[in-house]
This record gives structure tokens, C-alpha cells and sequence, in this order.
């Protein structure tokens, strides 16, 4: 969300896409004009407006520039004293896999927020991961006990109960290695960039490290 000025002052919000348009103040109804993107992206303190969302973060993680300027990413009010591992992995543009981390910086408070959070996650994830399992020996019996009614014997039976078993393993493990952490979306929410790098790249895996002590980089 970028905001350009009206002559009555008021600032307005737009999009990316809307750059080099123009656009209605809905405080007085005037037109604005909306400039192409590297300069509306300066404006708003965008010191890398020609690279990737995904390099902008990775970049200013690691000069500790702004949101990286210690912080807290959830409050925005105070300085960070935690940090969690942000461990993203995405597909190049040479078709290589792709690996980084930046950090999610938090305070005391939202820290206990976060952990709580992140607990009822993991164990709402625990939970759907035992109820596929527990499917699996439902699916291996079924074709068991379907087999001799097309007339298969009891070995071919066994492989092809042993074949649905690894599939569906297999299934069940591409889909959990996929799936991000639900609650996460609103915590990187408050970091610059964030969202939308993980938006723009089509294949990607996110996890989360172990939260520890944040020190604030010497000046």
C-alpha cells in the first residue's frame, strides 16, 4: 500500500498497479495523479525499488535497515527482545531451488502471543496429521478385503495394499511439507514486503524456527 497527497492535503491510498493513472480523492472528490512505480516506491522510502519483493526483504534483513531496524514487527511500539527464524524456500528463476531466512523480530508481549499461538497451531496441526493416519489402516483393509471379489490372491492383495499404503504416505507427505502455518500470515503482516514476496512466488515452503534472545546490531 503505497499514499500519494491531494491538494487538500489528504493522503491517498493506492495500489502498485494504479502507478502512472489517475485516481479520485475520496475526501474531495478531486483527480490525483498517481506516479510510475520507482518513483512512487521512493516516495515511500523504498530505497530498492528495482528488485524483487523477495530480494528487498532478504537485503534489508541483512543490512538491518527499516523493518529490520530492531523494532517489534506485531506492536510496531516497541524494541524487539525475541526473534523467530523466518525459513523460506522457493523456486528461481532458473528453475533452482532457492533458500533463505530473514528474521521476525518481536517484545516481550507479542512474543507470549505468538507462542501461544503457535502452540494451538501445531497441535491443531498434530491433529489432522493423526486423523489421515488413522484412515490408512481403514484403506489398507478395505483393499484387502476387496481383493477376493475381483479375484485377486492373498499375495497380490498384500502389494497392492502395500502400494495404496506408500501412496497415500507419500500424499500425505507432500501435503503437510506444503502447508505454511496458519496463524503466521498475520504476524509477517506487520513486516514491509513480506506478504507480498511470499504472494508473488508460485512454489514455496515456509517453516519457522526456535524463538530466541534479539540483539540489536551495533552502530
Amino acid at each position: 500500500m503505497y499514499h500519494v497527497e491531494c491538494c487538500c492535503r489528504n493522503q491517498v491510498s493506492v495500489q502498485i498497479h494504479q502507478c502512472s493513472s489517475d485516481v479520485r480523492c475520496p475526501s474531495c472528490g478531486s483527480s490525483v495523479a498517481v506516479p510510475d512505480s520507482i518513483t512512487l516506491q521512493k516516495r515511500s522510502g523504498d530505497k530498492y525499488p528495482g528488485m524483487r519483493p523477495i530480494d528487498k526483504l532478504l537485503t534489508t534483513a541483512a543490512k538491518h535497515e527499516h523493518p529490520f531496524d530492531g523494532m517489534c514487527h506485531k506492536c510496531q511500539e516497541r524494541g524487539a527482545e525475541f526473534q523467530v527464524p523466518v525459513n523460506v524456500s522457493w523456486m528461481g528463476a532458473d528453475a533452482s531451488s532457492q533458500h533463505s531466512t530473514f528474521p521476525l523480530l518481536l517484545c516481550g508481549s507479542c512474543r507470549q502471543s505468538f507462542d501461544s499461538e503457535r502452540n494451538a497451531s501445531n497441535w491443531a496441526l498434530a491433529g489432522r496429521l493423526a486423523l489421515f493416519l488413522g484412515l490408512l489402516p481403514i484403506v489398507v483393509v478395505a483393499t484387502c478385503e476387496y481383493a477376493p471379489r475381483i479375484e485377486l490372491d492373498s499375495g497380490v492383495a498384500r502389494a497392492v495394499a502395500s502400494i495404496v499404503a506408500f501412496a497415500t504416505l507419500a500424499a500425505i507427505g507432500r501435503r503437510f511439507r506444503k502447508l505454511k502455518p496458519r496463524f503466521i500470515d498475520s504476524w509477517l503482516a506487520g513486516i514491509r514486503w513480506a506478504p507480498e514476496a511470499i504472494k508473488s512466488e508460485s512454489e514455496y515452503l515456509l517453516t519457522l524456527g526456535r524463538v530466541t534472545p534479539y540483539e540489536a546490531p551495533k552502530k
